[in-house]
């Protein structure tokens, strides 16, 4: 999968491998078919945050799991695996298959650490 996040270092972020290896098994569950990673998954995988060492914009990959790979997941967008899914390229986002979906109730994102806040992601209850 072509994806792309801006790289943090002297500010909280979240660990690269981890990203990584999430995103490739994201990448292997939707050209399987076999539902190793839902959207259950997508919405509780939680990454461990760094601060003076070089990480992944904490925003870029919240935006990219909410705005893709659950789409993806739910077949709302086609994968294309030549497709670059960064933010700078989704404008670009494959066309939907379906309806827009419905506008989604609760706090930007709805995932556990953006309804703490800020001490939340301090104390680690980032991604």
């Amino acid at each position: 999968m072509k994806i792309s996040f801006t790289s943090r270092k002297f500010a909280e972020a979240y660990e690269m491998p981890a990203v990584d290896d999430f995103i490739d098994r994201l990448e292997q569950a939707i050209l399987r078919g076999d539902g190793s990673v839902s959207t259950e998954d997508v919405h509780a995988v939680v990454f461990a945050p760094v601060r003076f060492q070089a990480g992944y914009d904490m925003e870029e990959v919240d935006d990219f799991l909410d705005e893709v790979a659950i789409p993806l997941l739910e077949g709302r967008i086609a994968y294309d695996p030549e497709h670059d899914y960064s933010r700078q390229s989704r404008g670009g986002v494959p066309q939907q298959t379906e309806q827009d979906p419905e506008p989604r109730s609760g706090p930007r994102g709805g995932h556990p650490a953006e309804r703490g806040g800020f001490f939340a992601r301090l104390l680690g209850g980032g991604r």
